[in-house]
């Protein structure tokens, strides 16, 4: 039988950002299952070139025989002053293990940048598959800065070093609610809604 259209599996094996995803379409009565909720494990070379790219590789990764709609996301953090990076290395910048690492290794990088240049975005793409074929594709950004020492303690990844524009909180500090309001992927994520309500009208 095939799966309501509210239900998506998400290609992914971070736990923040499965969370996330549930926080954000959860409230629409979308309802967003792991990989090893059915069963499936993922394993995917995100070697692309664009986090489209690579939303593409992750959501395709799955496999044509899920039954369900896959979602394909890939973010990162781009930081002007580096010139774009770390990108779609943002998960492996500086080939560091943990997140704390990464983000210490970010501070170092701009150890010298004054406030005036420590202008970055998170950025978000998401790619839905479904039966093997794309059917969807976004991506959104929420731009920000780098703050000058990690702040808070919410979130992952660069959440703690990330001022979104307009706000003097870090991710770090704001908490699930405001974060999943203005950030990257929510702005993704309601693109993603538009969709989904087309498809079920």
């Amino acid at each position: 039988m095939t799966p309501p259209r509210n239900e998506l599996v998400l290609a992914t094996n971070n736990p923040g950002k499965l969370k996330e995803y549930r926080q954000i379409l959860g409230e629409f009565d979308v309802h967003v299952h792991s990989p090893s909720d059915l069963g499936l494990s993922l394993t995917a070379s995100e070697d692309g070139e664009t986090f489209i790219e690579n939303a593409r590789i992750k959501a395709l990764a799955l496999g044509p025989d899920t039954g369900y709609r896959v979602i394909g996301d890939d973010s990162g953090l781009e930081v002007d002053a580096l010139g774009g990076q770390p990108g779609v290395h943002s998960h492996r910048f500086g080939y560091k293990r943990t997140d704390a690492a990464r983000t210490d290794h970010l501070l170092t990088l701009m150890s010298e940048s004054p406030d005036s240049s420590r202008a970055a975005r998170f950025r978000c793409a998401i790619t839905v598959v479904y039966e093997g074929e794309v059917t969807f594709e976004t991506e959104r950004a929420c731009e920000g800065r780098i703050g000058a020492a990690p702040r808070g303690c919410h979130g992952f990844g660069y959440d703690p070093v990330f001022v979104p524009e307009g706000h003097t909180q870090t991710f770090g500090e704001s908490g699930d609610e405001i974060k999943n309001r203005i950030s990257h992927r929510a702005l993704a994520s309601g693109d993603l809604l538009e969709y989904l309500r087309a498809l079920i009208e």
